[in-house]
């Protein structure tokens, strides 16, 4: 599992650590588009995270980190787009 520390990410191995300007924990699909609407509006970038059980530097950044551990079902999906259900946006 991976552990925060103060404003530090470190995955479950020890071997990649970020320091992202936000820790996210998101309950809903609106708390997760308000989290990317604020970025956007400031320039940011949004990671999303699982457990950190990665040798990877897939979750690194320096924008917000986004932990998805409090969200509990799938959104519905537009097939045809690829993207949650939100309206058509492609």
């Amino acid at each position: 599992m991976a552990r925060v520390r103060g404003n530090r990410w470190t995955n479950w191995a020890g071997n990649q650590t970020a320091s992202p300007i936000a820790f996210e924990r998101p309950s809903s699909d609106a708390d997760v588009a308000a989290i990317v609407h604020q970025a956007r509006e400031r320039g940011r970038t949004v990671k999303a995270v699982g457990t950190g059980h990665s040798f990877t530097s897939t979750a690194l950044t320096t924008g917000h980190l986004v932990r998805m551990d409090r969200l509990r079902r799938v959104a519905d999906v537009d097939r045809d787009c690829l993207v949650a259900e939100r309206g058509r946006l492609c």
